[in-house]
């Protein structure tokens, strides 16, 4: 109002009217931020089972952490004549899928065992079309008795996780 006032006189005495000071413009600088290299893994399996279906064993996970963009899993696996078999595994993010590996052995007495899992999981799309999370891959366990090897029997196997009962 103050100005108008001054700018209305200013008229009236013959002179311009009073121009506004410019404020400096002020410059923008524009970044894209980046996020860090890293991929972690998008599957949870802790206290989970994945049966692979009859006759082939049942991968119980008891627990896993994640240090940068590797999740290490531990647990057991069961196999089909119910032998318990400690394992250890990793899940390695690889896109939409995970990369997930885990083997172990056990010995009783002059028998032993050993698995070995090479395959993949998915929990983020599958969750939402079938309602799970799904795993699928190759299976490998050798056999030993006094000394003698068997195998390894190979097998491809999938199977869904699902919640440990307590």
């Amino acid at each position: 109002m103050k100005l108008s006032l001054h700018n209305l006189y200013q008229f009236f005495a013959g002179r311009g009217a009073v121009r506004k000071r410019s404020r400096p413009t002020l410059t923008t600088r524009l970044q894209v931020e980046q996020l860090e290299q890293r991929l972690v893994p998008t599957v949870d399996l802790s206290n989970m089972e994945i049966g692979f279906g009859f006759g082939k064993g049942t991968l119980f996970v008891q627990g896993e952490q994640t240090q940068g963009g590797q999740t290490t899993f531990w647990g057991g696996f069961e196999d089909p004549n119910g032998a318990w078999i400690p394992i250890k595994g990793q899940l390695q993010q690889m896109g939409s899928w995970d990369q997930m590996t885990f083997k172990g052995s056990a010995q009783q007495g002059a028998f032993g065992e050993s698995v070995n899992f090479n395959g993949w999981v998915n929990e983020a799309i599958l969750k939402q079309l079938l309602g799970g999370t799904w795993v699928e891959g190759t299976l490998s366990e050798t056999f030993t008795w006094h000394g003698h090897t068997g195998g390894p029997e190979t097998t491809d196997v999938s199977g869904y996780a699902q919640f440990i009962p307590t």
